[in-house]
């Protein structure tokens, strides 16, 4: 007997590592090749930098857009409308007034 108190000769903690690593050396053959995390991981980053640059450009083209200078039909077209809804919110409250007399 060991000092221990198992017995000597056997090692059963040696064993199972042993066991277990030749276990991960075949699951390791038989697994699809992964790309390397470091890669998936710069893949990502270029991914939400391409993303960002998108979003970016898009918010440029609308300020741009929002400063850029209106064409005069534009313009015309706006009055005639405005003019339009004006005078339907007007007959509208007249027609409320002549209801409530």
């Amino acid at each position: 007997m060991s000092p221990s108190g198992g017995e000597t000769g056997t090692d059963t903690t040696n064993s199972r590592s042993v066991g277990s690593v030749v276990g991960m050396k075949e699951k390791l053959k038989t697994a699809p090749h992964r790309t390397p995390l470091f890669q998936q991981m710069a893949l990502k980053d270029a991914e939400v930098l391409k993303e960002t640059l998108e979003q970016k450009k898009k918010r440029l083209e609308e300020i741009r857009a929002l400063h850029k200078p209106l064409e005069k039909q534009e313009l015309m077209e706006h009055a005639l409308n405005y003019e339009k809804v004006r005078a339907e919110k007007l007959l509208a409250v007249k027609e409320k007034r002549r209801a409530v007399v």
